[in-house]
């Protein structure tokens, strides 16, 4: 890994609709962030489980009520081995013009945005990750003292390895 690799904060974006996928993708790269891609909870839960993920941010997007991808995010963040702090943003599904453009801390590091733009988001997300967090080298990961070989097959047969850039 380069170093300047090292300095870019990680966010692990779980989002289940593949075109919003790679456009959020391209947008978080854009901002110099790394990216890991998971479709689902359980994907993302299995791969922390293992040891083999990090992530600075969680940032949710499932179509779901908040509620629901709040407690998704919290068991994918609970799974983190480095980095059980990890602020979450979930990306509000369907909602009124009365909550458009505003930001709700749900809990401690919790958060709900009710997207206005594209904006809001690179905003809340340059709040919650300051730029010496993502100027400080990764946090040390602890491997698990078995490997997590199924996590790792699927891994190969879909491809995933590559999603981490």
């Amino acid at each position: 890994m380069e170093d300047r690799d090292r300095k870019r904060a990680v966010i692990l974006y779980v989002e289940d609709d593949d075109d919003t996928r790679q456009i959020m993708r391209q947008n978080l790269i854009a901002q110099n962030y790394r990216v890991i891609l998971e479709i689902g909870e359980e994907e993302a839960v299995e791969r922390a489980a293992c040891g083999r993920l990090h992530a600075d941010l969680i940032l949710i997007d499932l179509g779901m009520p908040p509620a629901q991808a709040l407690d998704s995010g919290r068991r994918i963040r609970q799974a983190l081995v480095s980095n059980v702090e990890a602020p979450l943003v979930v990306i509000a599904y369907k909602y009124g013009e009365d909550m458009e453009g505003r930001d709700v801390n749900a809990e401690n590091n919790d958060w709900v945005t009710y997207l206005e733009d594209a904006e809001q988001l690179d905003r809340l997300i340059a709040r919650l990750l300051p730029a010496d967090e993502a100027a400080a080298p990764l946090k040390k990961l602890y491997p698990r003292a078995l490997p997590c070989a199924a996590a790792l097959f699927n891994l190969y047969l879909l491809g995933s390895a590559s999603n981490l850039l």
